[in-house]
């Protein structure tokens, strides 16, 4: 039995086997790779971006836990009787200086604020950066 290529291949196939090749040409794939690169220049400047306001969000976090700390601290020296103005605040009264990736670095008290100051811990994705804050002493009632 003799099998007839040119009738199921075409004529056209069997002269340039090439020319109906399917995939893309060399133009397809440069115009590819320079939206792939614009892409890039765009979006690796906004993930470093995101860090950045990531780090900034967890320092903010971190004051926040310090704030709750220190106004617990405040209503349970009311509910104790200590005098307003008697009231110390510190890392040792606050409870701790561990905040998870953060360290409690100080709380300052100068006339009616306290300033607050955090640290991210070493080992941490937020290793070094740091964050101070004034809140308002507590005046009681």
């Amino acid at each position: 039995m003799k099998i007839n290529l040119m009738k199921h291949v075409g004529p056209q196939t069997a002269k340039n086997p090439l020319r109906n090749a399917s995939g893309f040409t060399l133009v397809e794939i440069i115009a590819v790779l320079v939206i792939l690169g614009i892409l890039a220049a765009v979006a690796v400047p906004k993930y470093y971006e995101l860090q950045e306001n990531a780090k900034s969000k967890a320092l903010d976090g971190a004051i926040a836990e310090v704030v709750g700390r220190v106004n617990q601290h405040f209503a349970k020296s009311i509910l104790e009787g200590v005098a307003v103005a008697s009231i110390k605040y510190n890392a040792t009264t606050l409870g701790s200086t561990d905040l998870g990736d953060f360290t409690l670095n100080s709380v300052v008290l100068a006339g009616d604020t306290l300033t607050i100051t955090v640290q991210g811990n070493n080992g941490t994705a937020v290793a070094g950066a740091t964050k101070s804050r004034d809140i308002q002493r507590p005046k009681g009632f």
